[in-house]
């Protein structure tokens, strides 16, 4: 979906920079299904929001101070398709690929992670010209390469870019451990929660547990719902009982249904996974503390979490299983949801990462 434009997704060339944009505003654009073609980014859209609603944005914030709002309103562009852009600059970092756009013209520089940042080679490009990078000016434009990277460097510095850094799951990994903890509750329409921001079920035991209450006329739906049909898994209550199931792939999944219906009134539902090896455990699910169904799980996830997020009360728009429609939310009543972690997890989530994909 990039092409025409150079590299993708986790690159800052074109073909990962770049993103469609539609502004929806009935009221204040009267050049309706109009295109703009000024140059302007993401950081743009704050400002564009406060520029429309005529109020700067806050020095301080319950008594915190607050850091100055980056980026160029793009609201001018509303009314007139041919007025320059009004952006001068644009830096780009991205575990360590750098670029800059200024004036129409752009630097860019693939990272090769661990390698010297002073051998990075530097593209020059002049996108007024040359809109998807296909033609490297660098060698052509010496004083002009060097005027835009000298300006990425002056810019890195101004909005805090250094020191560099192209660790990419290390960070990651480091930052899920700071924000873990050992319990979190959650309540019906939480959603989405991204997933690293969602309990750390990597390779350890832990439990969720359900506190519904059901009408005389049942209920089913999506109690808890974590991943995608790629991988995850799901807490739900389907055709009167209760259902986990585990994906680990497309292909490879572990479905455990209880083995009675469940009755009306104030109930517990809770899967328990206990571990058994490496990324591997068993699964009993229970209702109000009575084992209904248990089922091993030979393969889980070597990452923190899966893709997607989780969802409480109702699933994603992509199922974990084609077992059960989308959103498919709980129709009976949800007080609670509560994810519990052992503390029997890994303790180096870089080694296990790169040692899970060594073995897959």
């Amino acid at each position: 979906s990039n092409t025409p434009l150079k590299w993708y997704k986790k690159d800052v060339h074109a073909g990962g920079a770049r993103d469609p944009l539609i502004v929806h505003w009935p009221n204040g654009i009267a050049d309706r299904g109009a295109l703009r073609h000024q140059f302007h980014h993401v950081v743009d859209l704050t400002p564009t929001i406060l520029d429309l609603l005529g109020i700067d944005a806050p020095e301080t914030y319950r008594g915190a101070a607050q850091l100055p709002i980056h980026g160029t309103s793009l609201a001018y562009t509303f009314a007139s398709a041919d007025a320059p852009t009004r952006k001068q600059t644009q830096y780009f970092e991205l575990l360590g690929d750098r670029g800059l756009w200024h004036d129409g013209w752009k630097v860019v520089a693939r990272h090769e992670k661990g390698t010297d940042f002073e051998r990075d080679r530097w593209e020059l490009y002049h996108l007024d010209q040359d809109f998807s990078e296909c033609r490297d000016l660098a060698a052509e434009r010496p004083e002009k390469l060097h005027e835009m990277v000298q300006r990425w460097w002056t810019e890195a510095g101004r909005y805090g870019v250094l020191p560099l850094d192209d660790r990419e799951y290390e960070r990651v990994a480091a930052g899920v451990a700071e924000r873990a903890r050992q319990r979190y509750v959650y309540y019906p329409d939480m959603a989405r929660i991204d997933r690293f921001s969602a309990p750390d079920i990597t390779d350890r035991s832990y439990t969720i547990t359900a506190e519904i209450e059901l009408p005389a006329a049942g209920a089913e739906g999506v109690l808890l719902e974590s991943g995608a049909p790629f991988g995850g898994y799901v807490l739900r209550v389907q055709d009167g009982r209760p259902v986990y199931e585990y994906a680990f792939s497309e292909r490879e999944r572990v479905t455990i249904v209880g083995d009675t219906p469940l009755t009306a009134g104030r109930r517990t539902v809770r899967f328990a996974f206990s571990k058994t090896g490496t990324r591997q455990g068993t699964g009993t699910l229970l209702v109000d503390g009575r084992a209904v169904g248990t089922a091993h799980l030979p393969k889980t996830w070597p990452t923190v979490g899966v893709t997607a997020g989780i969802r409480c009360g109702r699933g994603g728009p992509a199922p974990i299983t084609s077992g059960y429609p989308s959103p498919y939310p709980f129709t009976g009543t949800i007080r609670r949801v509560v994810v519990e972690l052992a503390d029997d997890g890994i303790s180096d989530l870089s080694a296990e990462y790169l040692g899970a994909l060594a073995e897959e």
